[in-house]
């Protein structure tokens, strides 16, 4: 095949193909285009030699992700997480950094390159995971957030070692090397100072006049031309591409057009991302498979490994987080990244890594990404394997059978997607009515907790129809769309008028052009994100359920004087606690195990009061609700659902387990 058009078309129809396959399956797309890549390695590169010259622009796929990914975070956002960032971030490179070099020179490899391989595989695929992070509405969790921070660090991490691998190939490593690194690093403080003070005077007045011309195309045109030219500016000054890119999302991350922005850039991101990982695909050499397979598998299994053991156990000791986030963050960064395949060719092309040793790299790459990919699939099963069990019922709220049989007799009800404190908010308002709903979050941890208390709440991704099929909803009355991204609450609204056009939806947003896109779209209700937006939301919903506006205004005065007591919390993960600072009024559930020290005694014993936590009901085991009266005697597999500012409840909730365990008395 000669020309450049018919091998793309044939490229571009193999990764259809594969991806539409592997969606069947239910996996990432970036396994699909990983496999095509190896393929045509396979077919031989003499056929397909016009797509090399395609790997430039497939490059730029990074950088459009690393600019939607700088989006995600503005400012204000960066310096919460900077704890994440810097100290697990750069504690992660510099542990595996020093361990891969250790274990490399144990085969008496050149220090250059031990230094060249320890720095590839103490990276992770930012590609990779936050592709996978995107797809499953993560990247805001608590897992996403250490992921994305830890990845952050990672991808700074890049600069010093492209500098170090130059130095190194140059046979010096003295006091240039020094040298080299502080010119490198002031340059880049100094270029990322005048670039953000550029984006504060230049690029947010540009985007003002540009959203107020109304034009889609200029528009678009301009995000292009802002991520291109912080790309530009970086590279020139000698720093990575990539790093600028992500510079120019955070900049934009603090105006009100960055969800906008995110939606007209991922064409552009995901096309190219296809075209970056063939690429990484093709660079592995089969031929060589017979020689070098045994290393290409113990080398990927070991680094695995010994990601699986370091970013669990730093997340764990110095985050405070659970076990099972993690877990799952290692299992998220156990991979190697696509700067590791920079870093290796530029090595390759300065003679500090031979022939030999650049295969088994680049094999051991490409197989932790593909493991990796697994791993992510069956991490509940890993878990489950992993952490002892404990007798706390996981309420089944992720099949899509018992949403069904749960939603199969509700008429008039109310769909919720997004049970944040919003959501909380109007289940809590709809519950006090007797208005029947069913809410859906992707939250676990949540989920469970709300579903111990009894409330109606399952896990799920309602931008799939068959969720919102199986929540009936064509006989519901209203949805509610209470997330607080964009993307996802467009990708809900077009499914919910895909299934029922007619249905009236109410959803919350953040900016004026937001509200014109869910007008557009015929949206019955929608809240712009201020103070008020719980009460907001809270009336439009009862107006289409025909309450009369007396008693709406009510109910409102009633809620404002609740204030914060109508939230109905479940944050349950440490990091939503810590980052409350107890400040937060929360509600919580306890579950009490059967041989809980606990059962038998009265609430009085507890005296819960002493940690300022209310107790506002216990939860039996049949699912009868019992008011917590002083001499209540507490039973096994109770449930006890508290609320009060979240370190208090975080207090009372450790003093129970210390109880229950026999190390304290109540």
């Amino acid at each position: 095949m000669s020309s450049i058009f018919d091998q793309l078309l044939l490229v571009l129809a193999g990764s259809v193909l594969m991806v539409a396959v592997l969606k069947r399956l239910h996996l990432p797309s970036i396994l699909g285009y990983l496999l095509i890549g190896i393929l045509l390695s396979v077919v031989g590169k003499q056929y397909f030699n016009h797509l090399n010259d395609l790997q430039f622009l497939a490059k730029y796929g990074v950088v459009f992700l690393l600019f939607s990914i700088g989006l995600e975070f503005s400012i204000s956002k960066l310096a919460k997480l900077k704890k994440a960032v810097f100290l697990l971030g750069g504690l992660q490179v510099l542990i595996c950094l020093g361990l891969v070099f250790v274990m490399a020179s144990l085969f008496n490899l050149p220090s250059g390159t031990c230094f060249v391989v320890a720095a590839t595989f103490a990276l992770s695929s930012t590609a990779l995971v936050s592709k996978v992070l995107s797809e499953s509405g993560q990247v805001q969790s608590t897992v996403g957030r250490l992921s994305i921070s830890i990845l952050i660090f990672q991808d700074i991490a890049v600069v010093p070692f492209l500098i170090i691998t130059g130095v190194l190939a140059q046979k010096n490593t003295g006091n240039n090397l020094f040298y080299e690194i502080v010119k490198e690093l002031t340059i880049g403080t100094v270029t990322f100072i005048a670039l953000f003070w550029i984006g504060q005077k230049v690029i947010t007045p540009i985007f003002d006049v540009v959203s107020k011309l109304r034009s889609t195309e200029l528009f678009m045109l301009t995000v292009l031309l802002t991520a291109l030219t912080a790309a530009f500016v970086t590279e020139a000054m000698g720093l990575s591409k990539e790093l600028g890119a992500f510079l120019a999302g955070v900049i934009l991350a603090g105006t009100p057009y960055y969800h906008q922005v995110e939606v007209d850039i991922r064409p552009f991101r995901d096309v190219l991302l296809g075209l970056f990982f063939i690429g990484i695909g093709m660079l592995f050499n089969v031929s060589t498979l017979a020689q070098t397979w045994y290393w290409i598998v113990g080398v990927a299994l070991c680094i695995m490994a010994m990601k699986l053991l370091v970013i669990p156990t730093l997340i764990v000791k110095l985050h405070k987080a659970n076990k099972e986030e993690a877990i799952r963050v290692g299992i998220y960064l156990s991979q190697g990244g696509e700067f590791g395949f920079v870093l290796v060719s530029i090595a390759a092309g300065l003679q500090l890594i031979n022939p030999f040793i650049t295969q088994i790299v680049l094999g051991a790459l490409i197989l932790s990404m593909i493991v990796s990919l697994f791993l992510m699939h069956f991490q509940k099963e890993i878990l489950n394997a992993l952490l002892p069990t404990v007798e706390v019922p996981v309420v089944d709220v992720t099949d899509e059978g018992n949403v069904a049989v749960a939603c199969k007799k509700l008429k008039k009800h109310v769909i919720i997607c997004g049970f944040g404190a919003i959501g909380q908010h109007l289940a809590g308002m709809l519950d006090d009515e007797s208005i029947p709903y069913v809410a859906f979050d992707m939250d676990s941890s949540l989920v469970n907790s709300a579903a111990l208390a009894g409330d109606n709440v399952f896990y799920g991704d309602t931008r799939q129809p068959g969720l919102l099929q199986a929540a009936n909803i064509q006989n519901a009355s209203v949805v509610i769309v209470s997330f607080n991204d964009f993307t996802s609450s467009k990708m809900i609204v077009e499914q919910i008028k895909c299934l029922c056009p007619n249905m009236q939806i109410i959803v919350r947003c953040y900016s004026d052009l937001e509200f014109e896109r869910f007008k557009e779209m015929g949206v019955s209700g929608i809240a712009v994100e201020t103070l008020e937006t719980g009460l907001m939301l809270s009336s439009q919903l009862l107006t289409m359920l025909d309450y009369a506006p007396a008693k709406i205004r009510a109910l409102n005065r009633r809620t404002r004087d609740n204030q914060y007591s109508r939230i109905r919390g479940y944050f349950v993960t440490e990091e939503q606690l810590r980052e409350s600072e107890g400040e937060m009024p929360i509600m919580h559930s306890v579950f009490l195990p059967s041989d809980s020290k606990i059962c038998g005694k009265k609430l009085a014993d507890l005296d819960l009061a002493r940690f300022d936590v209310k107790l506002v009901r216990v939860r039996r085991h049949s699912g009868e609700n019992l008011n917590p009266a002083i001499d209540l005697v507490l039973k096994a597999k109770d449930v006890l659902v508290m609320y009060g500012n979240a370190g208090d409840v975080e207090q009372a909730e450790y003093a129970i387990s210390e109880y229950e365990r026999g190390l304290a008395v109540a």
